[in-house]
């Protein structure tokens, strides 16, 4: 049975009930089913318990990929990768509206950035997300980070929003998603294959 009750009654109702993140017991905010910092959280990185993950948690997931780039730079899917980016960085550098955040990835372009430097870090963060080491909480949050460590890839002082990461994010993962789970699951090939007795 639909609820027709006005939206102030509602948030009322709402904001005397427990966050629905578990082991929270902050109340709701307004009308979402968590408390404000589980619901920015939310909203800024895809996942009410995600947070901003650095490039130290995923060293060495970087590490393996940069050997799997450097030992294939004619691959052509590799290939396909480093273009793809090449061309994300000129699109935004010529401002075009074609591609999400031309301003914020237009710096990227003008600092000299690699392309082959965004592909290695794309993939180490899909690894990451692979390996399930509970860093990373959902896809969305993937897709968030991906679009964040991108805008962030130098140093960025002001203050982005999530929409913005998860839509560059989104674009990353629709134009070289299959390139980064084929690298990933490479990776863990060769992992399993060193772990046999």
């Amino acid at each position: 049975m639909p609820d027709n009750r006005p939206i102030s009654e509602k948030i009322i109702d709402n904001t005397q009930r427990q966050c629905s993140v578990k082991h929270c017991y902050n109340y709701r905010f307004r009308i979402d089913p968590y408390c404000r910092s589980h619901r920015n959280a939310k909203r800024y990185w895809g996942h009410p318990e995600a947070r901003a993950i650095r490039r130290k948690d995923y060293s060495c997931e970087m590490e393996d990929v940069k050997e799997i780039i450097e030992q294939n730079p004619d691959h052509p899917g590799i290939r396909r990768g480093i273009d793809f980016f090449d061309r994300y960085l000129e699109d935004a550098a010529n401002g075009s509206r074609l591609v999400p955040c031309p301003a914020l990835i237009a710096r990227l372009h003008d600092a000299g950035v690699r392309p082959v430097d965004i592909l290695t870090e794309m993939a180490a963060l899909w690894l990451l997300h692979d390996q399930q080491r509970g860093l990373i909480k959902s896809d969305l949050h993937l897709y968030h980070l991906m679009g964040s460590r991108l805008i962030r890839f130098i140093r960025y002082p002001g203050r982005t929003r999530g929409t913005q990461h998860f839509a560059c994010g989104e674009y990353v993962r629709k134009n070289v998603g299959v390139l980064l789970v084929n690298i990933s699951r490479t990776i863990e090939h060769k992992w399993r294959k060193y772990s046999m007795p």
